[in-house]
């Protein structure tokens, strides 16, 4: 059986559909004994909707993954350890331009690079140093001291096993932040 193609209408409430789309798609060929690709899609699927904050839809969807990996982790993913956090995060943000067709633009984030030691300590030139607690279970970071004390960010490996970590408004309500900022692991 071919694979779907899926079009996504990318206005706002088409978007809140796409990890419905991803999950459908994975019980489907979870269904069809396709454990590999089921997993990705149900991966993909927990982590659209992780990013849009519904906690509920997302315990569900990682539910059926330690499932199907016999895995206790709710990020159901056997790489996120203290040591494969470790390493350089450098941040973006999408800033939207205004205009029939333009696409939105990455740029550079004023948090900038954040340094995550694998054992607890961060460092960062726009932030200094301090610590941080790391929940694989929930696949979450929380700086708890220094200037970014009380940060919160969301902690993935895309499908392609780069390391992620998300600054998302909704995680974080007692800081000012307007948008997401996305920080892939830099190789150094």
């Amino acid at each position: 059986m071919a694979k779907m193609l899926l079009m996504v209408d990318k206005s706002p409430n088409k978007f809140r559909l796409l990890p419905y789309a991803y999950f459908g798609s994975g019980i489907a060929l979870k269904n069809q004994g396709k454990k590999q690709e089921a997993l990705t899609d149900l991966r993909k699927s927990a982590e659209l909707f992780q990013s849009q904050g519904d906690a509920k839809n997302f315990q569900k969807v990682t539910g059926i993954i330690q499932q199907l990996t016999n895995n206790t982790s709710v990020t159901a993913d056997t790489q996120s350890t203290q040591s494969s956090i470790a390493g350089t995060y450098s941040c973006h943000y999408l800033m939207r331009l205004m205009g029939p067709g333009t696409l939105p633009l990455s740029t550079p984030s004023p948090l900038g690079k954040i340094q995550l030691d694998g054992r607890g300590r961060y460092s960062s030139k726009n932030f200094g140093t301090g610590n941080y607690i790391f929940d694989s279970s929930k696949g979450i970071v929380r700086f708890t001291d220094g200037k970014m004390a009380d940060a919160v960010a969301a902690y993935s490996i895309d499908e392609n096993g780069n390391p992620k970590i998300r600054f998302e408004p909704k995680l974080n309500p007692g800081i000012n932040f307007d948008q997401s900022h996305y920080c892939p692991k830099v190789n150094t």
